[in-house]
């Protein structure tokens, strides 16, 4: 992928999907559902805590991670 993209292309790929990630965390806490965007499903905060705190846990776990790695190629602190 980075010889397809370019480091440019590859730094913005972590930065978008890491944006979506960490929205996508919060706004499952704001609304009580976390849908599930590897594993295909809902979990609803009322129903299944467990597994929806699992999923959002993840979500800005790897969210973030991405956000920083996105910004590292970017600004060029390391190389893909």
């Amino acid at each position: 992928m980075h010889e397809q993209l370019g480091t440019l292309g590859v730094g913005l790929l972590g930065i978008v999907v890491g944006g979506y990630l960490v929205f996508s965390a919060i706004t499952s806490v704001r609304g009580g559902i976390s849908h599930a965007n590897f594993i295909g499903g809902e979990y609803k905060r009322s129903v299944n805590a467990p597994m929806f705190w699992f999923v959002v846990v993840f979500d800005f776990a790897f969210g973030g991670f991405m956000l920083v790695a996105g910004l590292g190629l970017l600004l060029g602190l390391f190389h893909a």
